[in-house]
């Protein structure tokens, strides 16, 4: 139960960090449990720059159309894992997300 009330608060910062630092480029349902939020760039936004320009920040970002079938090919899509990022960290992480996508808008 302590775990459970953990991830939801940490899934709740990221979906308002989300909010705040990527909007209108990224698009994401958010879940009710488990331990990742599923995102998808805009077509103006090119993943790979924004993968590099995180990583430079500290921050991984891997493409995540090997999860998908056939039908989402030549979508951006990344996968947000947040229950091993500690708490006071998860905000700055989506705002370095949000500065690298602001910065690779095609």
């Amino acid at each position: 139960e302590k775990m459970r009330v953990l991830y939801a608060h940490k899934r709740d910062i990221v979906v308002a960090a989300l909010e705040e630092h990527c909007t209108p480029w990224v698009t994401f349902n958010v879940p009710r449990g488990g331990f990742f939020i599923w995102a998808q760039l805009s077509d103006d936004v090119d993943l790979e720059q924004v993968a590099e320009k995180t990583r430079i920040e500290g921050v991984a970002v891997r493409p995540g159309e090997r999860f998908f079938d056939e039908a989402a090919k030549g979508k951006s899509f990344f996968r947000i894992a947040f229950p091993p990022v500690a708490t006071d960290e998860l905000d700055a992480g989506i705002a370095a997300l949000g500065k690298a996508i602001r910065a690779s808008l095609r």
